[in-house]
């Protein structure tokens, strides 16, 4: 359908500028993908190096950023919804039993996670 679309592609405009953390995003670790050299032909290197960051920064504002532009081809439109609010996190029992074995992740960590799923949605809905 026309009316799909991701909820961050950006409505009234076929380009969107979006922010990152410079890393690298895509990279297949899967042991078969590995082991048979298969590459991701859709893997986005935000870094000077071409090496993953896999640790946070003490401080986030030391971690660098990036800017990059999408071009999705047509105008985006959006679905009609129900706008509600909602309380903050409050966390879990689980969380409240077992201490830091169900850690929440930090910023770095979320932003970077949120990114690569929107990374990935992107590519499999513009590929």
């Amino acid at each position: 359908s026309d009316k799909i679309a991701i909820g961050n592609a950006g409505y009234g405009t076929e380009e969107v500028e979006y922010m990152a953390h410079a890393n690298k995003y895509g990279t297949f670790e899967d042991p078969y993908l590995v082991e048979n050299g298969i590459k991701n032909p859709q893997i986005a290197d935000f870094t000077e190096d071409g090496k993953i960051v896999m640790e946070a920064p003490e401080k986030l504002e030391d971690h660098p950023s990036v800017s990059f532009k999408l071009d999705f081809g047509k105008i985006g439109e959006y679905f009609e919804f129900t706008e509600v609010e909602l309380e903050g996190p409050k966390g879990s029992a689980a969380e409240e039993e077992n201490g830091d074995k169900y850690r929440r992740y930090n910023g770095a960590e979320r932003i970077s996670t949120a990114f690569g799923i929107i990374l990935l949605l992107v590519v499999f809905y513009c590929s």
